[in-house]
């Protein structure tokens, strides 16, 4: 019977691998939105945010109010604190880790969704993509509309919101439409 021997690289990467996947991962900085039906920091946009990324912030700072129960202002800051909504132009965020091309038409949906010490980044390489982020953080917590109408929607209720994340989000598909017409 011939006795197979294998190669020392392959168990030492075998053994790495293994040893990567037990490894704890780097918790990411938790931050409390609302405790006891009181928001604890608003929601801030730019003073030269987009018509529609200002809409998009009101309406998370409302939705974070029907869960929570608390009021969510809006005020216009720097980004240095409190739910930051907004695109990548609209603040100087050092070290963000995140740099889509707002002009690049299969970057635009992308966004980032990253905790820290202030606050929380809802920060879209365009507007859409800031949406995208308002809506994504909203179903974090447990919001679901299945059909635009006011029975069809589910809003969660929980006066402690906190979140501890670090996401980048970007679309499988280059378009999002449901059906060509070709032509």
């Amino acid at each position: 019977m011939k006795r197979m021997s294998r190669s020392p690289k392959f168990i030492a990467a075998s053994m790495a691998l293994f040893c990567s996947a037990c490894a704890p991962s780097v918790a990411q900085t938790r931050v409390h939105l609302a405790e006891n039906g009181h928001a604890t920091m608003p929601v801030i946009i730019s003073a030269s945010a987009d018509p529609k990324v200002k809409t998009d912030a009101q309406t998370l700072a409302d939705y974070l109010g029907k869960i929570s129960g608390a009021k969510f202002d809006l005020q216009p800051g720097d980004g240095s604190t409190g739910i930051v909504v907004g695109t990548v132009s609209d603040f100087n965020i050092p070290n963000l880790g995140f740099s889509a091309d707002p002009n690049d038409p299969l970057q635009g949906d992308q966004y980032i969704l990253k905790s820290h010490d202030g606050g929380l980044y809802i920060i879209g390489a365009s507007p859409i993509g800031a949406e995208h982020g308002v809506w994504d953080l909203l179903s974090r917590f447990g919001y679901r509309q299945y059909f635009p109408a006011p029975e069809w929607e589910v809003i969660p209720h929980n006066q402690n919101l906190s979140i501890s994340i670090d996401d980048i989000e970007k679309p499988s598909f280059m378009s999002r439409q449901l059906a060509y017409t070709y032509g």
